[in-house]
């Protein structure tokens, strides 16, 4: 976007772990700008995770598919310069990756990027 001339934005909202989880899903919702009779008519899980997926790019925040082994990691988060992004794992079930989705896209608002583990019995 730099070497394009175009000004890095990026429209996400901020959170603390004391906000009443009810009222910012709601302003997340709108944020995002899908309502529920909206998502009640999408066909199956392939189909939700591709709009809410479309909903969190268009807030200029990379989403991406890579095929980590689930037993490494679901996904994780990044923040820092430029655009934050968030990664799941193409190897999970469709439901896990919308679940993985929000769970990075929330460390997001927190402002604490989710950190990929280390291998299981490694430090």
């Amino acid at each position: 976007m730099k070497e394009m001339g175009l000004e890095i934005t990026v429209e996400i909202g901020k959170a603390n772990l004391s906000d009443d989880p009810e009222g910012l899903a709601k302003i997340e919702r709108a944020r995002l700008g899908i309502d529920l009779k909206e998502q009640f008519h999408w066909k199956d899980e392939g189909e939700a995770f591709l709009r809410w997926r479309k909903a969190i790019e268009n807030l200029n925040i990379l989403v991406f598919q890579l095929p980590i082994p689930v037993r490494s990691a679901r996904g994780f988060s990044l923040l820092g310069e430029g655009l934050p992004a968030i990664v799941v794992s193409s190897s999970d079930a469709i439901q896990a990756r919308i679940f993985t989705l929000f769970h990075e896209y929330a460390h997001l608002l927190l402002g604490a990027a989710g950190d990929m583990p280390s291998p299981r019995g490694r430090p």
